[in-house]
């Protein structure tokens, strides 16, 4: 597996983490609860740092020529 994969998954892996999240903050009376939605936030943020490294990691390797290290 490429160094961008890697990548990809872990963007996957948070992304559902953060939706898992935002379910946990709905309440039954449209509520939230805001721990949840503050996880939700962090994982968000998590998953476009991530995903964003992974389009550099795979330019510089089209551009090299070799896989990159994340």
């Amino acid at each position: 597996m490429t160094d961008t994969e890697q990548l990809d998954r872990l963007v996957e892996t948070y992304s559902k983490q953060a939706d898992y999240c935002r379910h946990m903050a709905e309440e039954p009376d449209g509520a939230f609860d805001e721990p949840w939605v503050l996880l939700a936030a962090a994982w968000t943020k998590l998953a476009d740092e991530t995903k964003a490294r992974s389009g550099i990691v795979a330019e510089l390797t089209m551009y090299s020529g070799r896989e990159m290290r994340p």
